[in-house]
């Protein structure tokens, strides 16, 4: 995804690529220290993940304007669960001092709340038509349903990951339903600035990378679409 944002000429992607929402640099020292430095020799995409990183592709050579729904739905997301995750991941790893961790680190923007509510002023000012604005909405939907079935593929089922991770890591019934409140709760993109009335049949549902942590799996996988 990174490199098709940097080949891109579109204004509006351009617009909301803040250079310290990159993750590339952060997931490939996690791989690192899971993997080894040679894991780029063994590792290879699952078929989930060729078909995320094939939309990836394609968008960014017909329709770049698209890539804003994949900048929403995946820097948004690591940065609002970030936190948590991170947290959630080392006492489910028993990892220390970062390590594994990296990911979820944002050491250049202290203010998650602040930078989103930047990052959301960024997104209004964007020169969309209607039609593009829902388009946006449309291809939004599509990238939960592509990370949807990259948890799949690997454990059967997103929520089970989940609860498994909050179960194993912290035993509070008030994280697990914090958790399913931000994985699962709907955000529709006229909440989120683009200004599309609210359609059922548009609905974005916010799906935090709950087992991401977990399931160092998930990791490879992931890496394969940044890496696009």
């Amino acid at each position: 995804m990174e490199e098709a944002m940097e080949k891109s000429t579109d204004e509006g992607v351009k617009a909301l690529d803040y250079p310290t929402l990159r993750r590339s640099e952060s997931l490939k020292k996690d791989m690192d220290f899971f993997y080894g430095e040679k894991w780029q020799d063994d590792i290879q995409p699952s078929p989930a993940a060729k078909a995320y990183v094939s939309r990836i592709n394609e968008i960014a050579e017909t329709e770049p304007y698209l890539m804003v729904a994949h900048q929403y739905t995946r820097y948004l997301g690591d940065l609002f669960g970030g936190q948590m995750m991170s947290g959630m991941a080392r006492r489910s790893l028993s990892l220390e001092n970062g390590d594994g961790t990296a990911f979820y680190t944002f050491d250049d923007i202290p203010s998650a709340k602040d930078f989103i509510t930047e990052w959301y002023t960024s997104l209004n000012a964007l020169d969309l038509t209607q039609q593009q604005k829902e388009d946006i909405v449309d291809e939004a939907n599509l990238v939960f349903a592509l990370n949807i079935d990259v948890l799949q593929e690997l454990t059967g089922s997103p929520l089970k990951a989940m609860l498994t991770l909050a179960v194993n890591s912290l035993k509070e019934k008030s994280v697990i339903l914090a958790i399913l409140v931000t994985t699962f709760l709907p955000i529709s993109m006229n909440e989120i600035g683009l200004g599309v009335e609210k359609d059922a049949g548009k609905e974005v549902y916010h799906l935090e990378k709950a087992a991401i942590g977990g399931h160092s799996q998930f990791m490879e996988q992931y890496c394969c679409v940044r890496r696009s």
